[in-house]
């Protein structure tokens, strides 16, 4: 089976600041396939680490997860970032392949969730991992709505259960 991401121009160009920094960033992109296409409808960062290595915030995933039980014709496209700082510390390969890490942590997703997308975003790439022949897909457009839905009611679950989500991960 063949998916082709679809990445909004304005969440790319996101990402691609996030690639900016020195730490690494981690997050979630919502999407509701359509067929062979995953649009992205929403990005939401679940961690910021430090040169090298970053972990999600568990209230965040914990959020996350509240979501996606809510709303089940939703899935995600997991990604982090190899950001400048890492690709400065570690050298250039980080810059066009994942780490042994990336992969060993996916592939044990995917015992789990044949669905699962992995994406690693680098100064000068971003790669795709999963069981099928993925490929990602820059395109015009910006699902407003669809993005302002999901972080209202991300925003909603938090509160629900006690969060700020600004608190959680601070302003990136």
């Amino acid at each position: 089976m063949k998916r082709i991401v679809l990445l909004p121009k304005k969440f790319n160009e996101r990402i691609d600041n996030l690639v900016g920094l020195q730490e690494e960033v981690n997050g979630i992109l919502f999407y509701q396939p359509q067929n062979e296409f995953c649009p992205i409808e929403s990005i939401f960062l679940t961690g910021i680490g430090n040169s090298g290595h970053v972990s999600s915030s568990s209230d965040r995933i914990k959020i996350a997860n509240i979501f996606l039980k809510n709303n089940n014709s939703y899935n995600f496209v997991k990604f982090h970032t190899h950001s400048l700082g890492t690709i400065k510390k570690f050298g250039e390969f980080y810059s066009y392949n994942f780490s042994k890490e990336d992969i060993e942590s996916y592939k044990e997703q995917l015992k789990y969730d044949t669905n699962f997308i992995g994406m690693v975003a680098t100064p000068k790439i971003k790669l795709l991992y999963g069981l099928d022949n993925l490929s990602i897909r820059i395109v015009n457009g910006f699902p407003y709505k669809a993005d302002l839905k999901i972080n209202n009611e991300l925003n909603n679950i938090a509160k629900a259960e006690g969060f700020n989500l600004e608190k959680l991960i601070g302003s990136i």
